[in-house]
């Protein structure tokens, strides 16, 4: 099935209220029709390899714990074919080095996640593997679908 998608007009708008129309352009935005569970993504396994469904359902939870736990001892996690995962801290400046304090000035944490890429054969462009191969359509007008979070 190909990723679908819709066409939006994305217009800058100023605090003041004006509206930019010379940066006024249409983009494509990547639809979300559904979510996919983790019990169902372990029955789609299953139907491709022996492991019972609550096999690859503990799989996928030893995998996650796993990831979290090297992410937090400040290891990056490459999954090939998929990507690597790292820690990034968000961080308030300190007038010096003797006034930061980790309570005060480190004020969150996020993971960054960079896809494996590999090489198009037709553009020789290195593309993310997870997209390599992605068609497009364009939703139909008068198809009912879900927007995604």
């Amino acid at each position: 099935m190909p990723v679908l998608y819709k066409i939006k007009k994305l217009e800058r708008k100023y605090s003041d209220g004006r509206v930019d129309t010379a940066n006024n352009k249409w983009y494509a935005n990547a639809v979300i029709v559904n979510t996919v569970s983790t019990d169902k993504i372990a029955e789609r396994i299953e139907e491709k390899c022996t492991l019972t469904k609550a096999d690859v359902k503990a799989c996928i939870e030893a995998l996650v714990y796993e990831i979290k736990t090297q992410l937090q001892n400040s290891y990056a996690v490459k999954l090939d074919g998929l990507g690597t995962f790292k820690i990034s801290l968000r961080s308030s400046g300190a007038v010096s080095l003797e006034q930061f304090s980790v309570q005060k000035n480190i004020v969150g944490t996020r993971v960054l996640f960079l896809p494996a890429k590999q090489k198009d054969t037709n553009s020789g462009k290195m593309i993310s593997a997870l997209t390599y191969g992605t068609k497009c359509t364009k939703v139909p007008e008068n198809k009912a679908v879900q927007e995604g979070a």
